[in-house]
């Protein structure tokens, strides 16, 4: 039984699909580590050592740890913009241990590099305007920026101001509204909250009264029935 599972888990770790996505990667790291755990519980337990010398637990610790050493590799060629190299580096090799590399991303940020680096200030502004439309305004703020900094008395380094002055504004102005509704939606909350707390004190206060008015009405009939009197029954139960 114990080898059966040794062979299921080799069978299993043979058949992992290659990623696409860092979702994908972490849900087959949590396979192998799974797979390696209940391996290395197995080979503890049994004393069949013919089962635990084929070497799985092992193999599955190499096989993570090449999917770790190319993952590094992968996001070294993020940091260096070296797209193309990521791009293969996810596209061969064993297909578990193939690195998601997000080539479009990359590819994006060797631009910006690019960008960045031009000398006509025109050109740069109308790249920041269009990082600005694309809802890049980090890209589009650090651009204005270097235009200030590198034409500082040039016409595009006052256009630069005036656009980065107004992103601001425009953030300032979002963040505002994004604070007003949290707090509109803090305060509809809060008055739930207080209406419900509200509503159980009046239902509390409206059972303990029935409730004392049940034992005043059970009192006032015993006591009538102990003094022998007549037509001494009350509903006391509608009280409550």
């Amino acid at each position: 039984m114990k080898k059966a599972l040794l062979i299921t888990a080799m069978l299993i770790l043979a058949s992992l699909p290659a990623t696409s996505t860092a979702t994908e990667e972490d849900s087959i790291d949590c396979v192998l580590n799974k797979l390696q755990a209940a391996c290395k519980r197995v080979c503890a337990e049994t004393k069949d050592r013919e089962a635990c010398d084929l070497g799985f637990p092992e193999m599955i610790q190499q096989r993570m740890q090449r999917r770790q050493a190319a993952r590094d590799l992968a996001q070294k060629y993020m940091e260096s913009l070296n797209c193309e190299a990521g791009k293969k580096l996810s596209e061969t090799g064993a297909e578990d241990e193939r690195p998601h590399f997000n080539f479009e991303s990359c590819q994006a940020e060797r631009k910006f590099e690019a960008v960045k680096k031009t000398r006509d200030p025109q050109a740069l502004y109308l790249s920041a305007v269009r990082y600005e439309s694309e809802g890049e305004r980090s890209k589009a703020k650090t651009i204005y920026l270097l235009i200030m900094e590198r034409f500082s008395t040039g016409p595009m380094a006052i256009k630069s101001a005036d656009r980065l002055a107004a992103l601001t504004d425009v953030q300032a102005i979002e963040s505002s509204n994004s604070s007003r509704e949290h707090a509109t939606r803090q305060a509809s909350q809060d008055a739930e909250r207080r209406a419900s707390d509200l509503k159980r004190s009046v239902e509390r206060a409206s059972s303990e009264a029935g409730s004392r008015a049940y034992q005043a009405c059970r009192i006032e009939m015993d006591s009538c029935y102990s003094k022998g009197g007549k037509n001494c029954y009350r509903s006391c139960d509608a009280l409550r």
